[in-house]
């Protein structure tokens, strides 16, 4: 008798708003797995800040954006920083990424 097997695959839907939130919740899925090297997580978390900072501009660095010094800012202005964003999808393997990038 000829026996059937069935393939279980587990999926998560997300409903995304653009390209962009696609590409981090990808990007977010990978940094979960631990099977990536240290330079495959670095250019993940490279590729992810580069999106954060193209969605909120004000978090780059003064170097990099220009423009006056950080100065004193009211609750309301400040963004959550990129490592607490990336902290909350991909826990503590942002932080080794980042040093890797220097």
């Amino acid at each position: 008798m000829h026996q059937t097997h069935a393939l279980i695959v587990k999926a998560r839907l997300l409903e995304v708003s653009d390209a962009a939130e696609a590409e981090l919740a990808e990007i977010d899925e990978n940094l979960g797995h631990a099977d990536l090297s240290p330079a495959e997580r670095a250019l993940h978390v490279a590729r992810r800040k580069a999106i954060y900072e193209q969605r909120h501009p004000e978090t780059r660095s003064v170097r990099v954006r220009g423009g006056p010094g950080r100065g004193r800012k009211n609750q309301s202005q400040v963004a959550t920083g990129f490592i607490d964003d990336t902290a909350g999808a991909a826990s503590a393997s942002a932080d080794r990424s980042i040093n890797l990038l220097g």
